[in-house]
């Protein structure tokens, strides 16, 4: 009997530790919940860390109020909805849109118009920016951090740049700048990635890349006044991109030791690919161009050039399309 009561008391002791621990998890998620939701900020504020707002209505904000301060970890859904900014003194300056500091902010859906730079990605990044469109900024996006990843965004008439990356490690994948006033990505730092981007109607070039040990892949410009891609770095790799209907080059490589394979460049205005004199150890594989030089500028390109004498220590091989000097063989 006493060895019963003994069982029977344990039993009842593991129940009611049990069901305290149950209900101190539902308070303290309760209690979690109700700290990181808001329905609405306001210009000027900061948000996180910690925090998670999902917008309710449109935001305007003024250089006397400023736009939005995110600390991270925190995230933004802009919920469909607009931060806009607004000279309203009319003394020429606006503000930034939504400046994200720290680590980890998530910032998605919706747009940021008429701002300084739409969005900043500062602190020490892995930020993510998804589904955002920022247009009629200064600067579209800006990201001056480490490891960032911006998706399905999209940059449009900006006076500036649409995407303007440094440092290292950042990826832009499936995003678009549209008509921008210079260029629509302006890449420098090392090892970062872009792919399936595409860049079109910008006033200078679609991708400026000055970068070391970066990689395009799948990325399209088009009937940019310029060039399509500018190779300016060092170590970059471009693999299947397409440049076409560019008013200049399709692709111009200044920079050493980049390799280009499996691109094409169609209907450019000058060259189709032209690596620059002085530009060494380039490699050139089974890229394919055809109908460019219809500028009507008295000038002869070609779909396939190098300007360096028997091209230096640059090294084409197996592409395809016409050719300024016997170096450039498209079949060998």
């Amino acid at each position: 009997m006493k060895r019963t009561l003994q069982v029977y008391l344990k039993q009842a002791q593991r129940k009611v530790l049990t069901t305290g621990v149950l209900m101190l998890g539902v308070a303290l998620s309760l209690t979690s919940f109700a700290q990181i939701v808001h329905a609405q900020v306001s210009c000027g504020d900061t948000i996180g860390p910690d925090e998670k707002v999902i917008f309710t209505e449109d935001l305007a904000c003024d250089d006397s109020t400023g736009g939005l301060t995110v600390r991270g970890p925190a995230t933004i859904d802009l919920n469909g909805f607009t931060v806009t900014c607004e000279d309203s003194d009319q003394n020429g300056v606006v503000p930034h849109g939504i400046f994200a500091l720290g680590q980890k902010v998530k910032l998605r859906n919706g747009s940021i118009v008429g701002c300084d730079i739409g969005v900043w990605l500062l602190g020490s990044g892995r930020h993510q920016v998804r589904d955002i469109t920022a247009e009629s900024n200064r600067i579209g996006f800006k990201s001056d951090s480490n490891a960032n990843t911006l998706t399905a965004s999209k940059a449009l008439n900006n006076q500036d740049e649409g995407f303007g990356v440094s440092r290292s490690r950042t990826k832009l994948r499936n995003n678009e700048a549209y008509g921008n006033g210079t260029v629509g990505f302006f890449v420098v730092g090392e090892r970062h990635q872009l792919i399936a981007n595409s860049a079109s109607r910008n006033t200078l070039h679609g991708f400026f890349l000055s970068s070391e040990k970066s990689r395009a892949l799948r990325n399209t410009s088009d009937s940019n006044l310029q060039n399509g891609f500018m190779i300016l770095g060092r170590n970059i790799t471009l693999l299947k991109n397409t440049a076409s209907g560019n008013s200049k080059g399709g692709i111009i490589v200044t920079g050493d030791e980049n390799r280009l394979l499996r691109n094409m460049v169609t209907e450019n205005g000058t060259a189709g690919i032209h690596v620059w004199a002085g530009a060494d150890a380039n490699r050139l594989d089974r890229n394919v161009g055809f109908d460019n030089d219809t500028a009507d500028d008295f000038s002869l390109h070609f779909d396939l050039e190098d300007a360096n004498p028997d091209c230096g220590t640059n090294k084409w091989r197996k592409n395809e399309g016409t050719t300024n000097q016997e170096c450039v063989v498209p079949d060998a």
